[in-house]
C-alpha cells in the first residue's frame, strides 16, 4: 500500500550572527501544509517530519531528507517542501559546461550564513534526489526567491556529458 513520505521545513528566524532577515509565515505555512497532507492524503498514511528554524541547519536538513525520505519505497511518495529564503551563489568551476549563468539557485538554512557554512545548492538537491527509490514519485514545493531551477535540467544531457 503506497505511503506519503513528508519532510516540511519552515523557517521565520534565522541564526542571529549571519545578518539574514527574519521572515513571517513559513513556520505557518509549514503547519497548513502538514495539516492539509493529513486531511486529504490520509489514505497514504502520512508520515510527516517538521523541521523549523533553529532545527533547519543544513546538516540537520541533509540527514532528515536521506533517513525520512529515503524511506519512501517503489510504491510512495517523498515530498519535500520548503519555506524560507532562497538565494544564488556562483558554480563551482566543474559544473560551469552544465550551466549557462554559472549560477546555483539554492536554499537557505539555519546556519547557512555563518563562517565556514553554507547554503544547499540546486545541484545537491539533484545528488540527494538521485539517492531516493528511483520509483518513487518525488514532490518539491519551494516556497522561496531563487528556486526556479532547483530541479530544473534535462537528466539525459547530464549524462551524456
Amino acid at each position: 500500500m503506497a505511503k506519503l513520505y513528508a519532510l516540511l521545513v519552515g523557517i521565520n528566524a534565522y541564526h542571529p550572527e549571519t545578518n539574514v532577515n527574519h521572515l513571517k509565515g513559513c513556520v505557518n505555512d509549514v503547519k497548513a501544509m502538514s495539516g492539509f497532507l493529513r486531511e486529504h492524503f490520509q489514505h497514504l498514511s502520512p508520515a510527516i517530519e517538521q523541521v523549523l528554524n533553529e532545527e533547519a541547519t543544513r546538516e540537520n536538513l541533509l540527514r532528515t531528507f536521506e533517513s525520512h525520505l529515503g524511506k519512501a519505497g517503489p510504491e510512495d511518495i517523498a515530498l519535500f517542501y520548503y519555506s524560507g529564503h532562497g538565494s544564488y551563489e556562483n558554480t563551482s568551476p566543474e559544473f560551469e559546461t552544465y550551466d549557462s549563468k554559472n549560477q546555483n539557485e539554492t536554499l537557505v538554512c539555519y546556519d547557512s550564513r555563518l563562517r565556514g557554512h553554507q547554503d544547499l545548492a540546486d545541484k545537491e538537491m539533484a545528488v540527494l534526489l538521485e539517492r531516493l527509490d528511483p520509483v518513487a514519485q518525488k514532490v518539491l514545493i519551494l516556497d522561496s526567491c531563487h528556486s526556479g531551477s532547483i530541479t530544473r535540467g534535462d537528466r539525459d544531457e547530464l549524462s551524456r556529458q
